[in-house]
Order: structure tokens, then sequence, then C-alpha cells
């Protein structure tokens, strides 16, 4: 009996020691450790998993001052953390769904921070990025964009190279393609990923779809005008599907609107964006295809603008 208080005192010493490397500072929707609640203030210690719900977010604060955004139906992994004598250890894995990790403390001569995503490591110093970390063809794939600094890229397979701000890769493309698999953002979309989450770049058979494609995609969001419409319904057609491979073969990434050819609502959405932002108005187009049409019909459908952004 003795000896079983003891083991059960030794447990319980072990975990009030716990380290606390982090806070959760914002909170949407159901955000667990394990299988509890998190809420605003928790703390997070080394070791710790969290996951998102599918509309839920939060907004994590370590204690070298990086931010850790998780997005929707993500898993986040903090498995090591080290500030010995003010030098960082450190090694993140992100194991699915949608993340921004900002550091902002740049890293030492002796200080290492890594964050694993499947295949790939990043090696880290004072830099943003995003990772979108699922399955594309029954393989673990990652999309890594470089908003701001530089990483340090490797992994099993991968000849290492630095990747510098406003570049973007897909770690399976990376596989085949080497170097050339790495791409450039243009200027207006690198300002629209510093605001909103990537979309994944393959579709779950593992075709590549791009950037340009993947604006007017479902998980784009484009803020309603306010007004009560009837929601419609346009087929896409091939030669509209021809027009936006043309655009992403023209411009690399990035899609710009032409208004004089967009249906009504969407010339009238994007010329409104802002205002509508700032009265929560927002919902996002999605493509399918009904039973016993032919083609596949374009709909909308409302959500909250928070739902969509870091900033929570």
């Amino acid at each position: 009996m003795r000896i079983f208080f003891l083991a059960l005192f030794v447990l319980f010493s072990t975990k009030a020691i716990a380290e606390q490397i982090g806070t959760i500072k914002q909170i949407k929707g159901d955000v667990l450790l394990y299988k509890r609640l998190m809420a605003v203030n928790d703390p997070i210690e080394s070791g710790d998993i969290i996951t998102t719900g599918v509309t839920s977010f939060a907004k994590i604060e370590l204690k070298d001052q990086t931010i850790v955004t998780l997005g929707p139906s993500s898993e986040f992994d903090f498995s090591q953390y080290q500030n010995a004598q003010g030098e960082r250890d450190s090694l993140y894995n992100i194991i699915n769904g949608q993340v921004r990790i900002h550091v902002q403390k740049k890293t030492g001569p002796k200080e290492k921070i890594k964050f694993k995503s499947g295949i790939v490591a990043l090696g880290v110093r004072g830099t943003e990025f995003l990772v979108n970390a699922y399955q594309a063809a029954s393989k673990a794939t990652s999309d890594v964009v470089l908003l701001s600094g530089e990483l340090a890229v490797e992994g099993q397979g991968i000849k290492p190279f630095n990747l510098q701000a406003g570049q973007y890769f897909n770690s399976n493309d990376l596989l085949t393609k080497g170097a050339s698999a790495v791409q450039k953002l243009s200027p207006d979309m690198l300002n629209k990923l510093k605001q909103d989450f990537m979309p994944n770049l393959q579709s779950p058979t593992g075709a590549m779809l791009g950037l340009g494609a993947m604006v007017v995609a479902a998980t784009s969001i484009i803020p309603t005008s306010g007004e009560k419409t009837e929601e419609k319904s346009i087929p896409v057609t091939e030669e509209k599907k021809e027009e936006v491979n043309q655009l992403q073969a023209g411009h690399g990434v990035g899609f710009a609107y032409n208004l004089a050819n967009e249906p009504w609502d969407i010339r009238d959405n994007v010329m409104k964006y802002e205002e509508n932002k700032k009265n929560n108005d927002c919902f996002f187009y999605f493509y399918k295809k009904l039973p016993g049409a032919g083609e596949e019909e374009r709909f909308r459908r409302s959500r909250n603008c928070d739902e969509f952004e870091f900033d929570l």
C-alpha cells in the first residue's frame, strides 16, 4: 500500500511540475487537448497534441513569442520544446490541416527550431509561413508557402535547399521534380495569403490544382452584397475551365478577376469586398454535379467571415 501511494504521489508531482511552454490566446469552436475541451488562457505543455474541429480555430503563443495559428480540422503536436539558458531546441509536428507559423524571434547560431510535416522538415530562423498537411492519392502531402524570411527544407528523397520569401511548393511535386517544383507567388497572391489560409494544391486523386484555380474554388470567400437575392447556379462550361487553365499557365500563380466577364453577383461582391467583410456578410462558392445533371453547377453558401480568417 505504501508503494502504491508513493507511485501515485510521483505521478501527480511530475504532472504538476510539467513546464508550460505557451498559452491559448484566442479560440473559436471546439479545440481539444486529447479529449478535453480547451479555453482561452489554458496552458500548453511540451508534448501536447492540439486538435481543432471542422469550423474551429486556435491561436497559441509560445514563451519565445512564436505564434501558432491552427485552422479547421487541424492537428498539431508540440513534440519538443527546450529553452535552456535562452537557447532553444524545439521540434513540432504538423500532423494534419492548415497551420500558420510566425517565429518572431530569430534563432541564434546554436539554436534549432524545426517543423515536420509528412516527409518534409523545415528549419527556421525568423520566419512566417503556411503549411497544409493532408492526404492526396493515399499519400501524406504537404503544401508550404513562405511569407517572409527563409526556410531550410530537407527530407527523405529531397535535396536540401533554402526556400525564399514568396516561394511555395508541394511535397509530392518536390519528390518528382526536385527544385523545379518550387514556384514563386505573384505579389497579389502573396498579399492574399498573408490574410487567408492557403487551399490544398492537390486534389484527393493527387492531381495538381495550382493556386490560381483555387481562388475560385470552394475554399474561396467572396462577401455578399448584403442584398437578399435568389441563389443562382451557373454551369461551368469547358470553355470556362479552359480559361482558368490558361490563366494559370499565363501567370504561374494568382488570379485576376476580369469583372466584365464575371456573373453579376461575383462582380458586385468583388467590388464591395472590404465593406461586406466589415459587416460579416460572407459566403463561398462551390461546384457540384447534381443527380441527373450533365455538367457541374456553381452554388454559394453563407458563412461567418471569421471562419475563414487567421486573426480570430
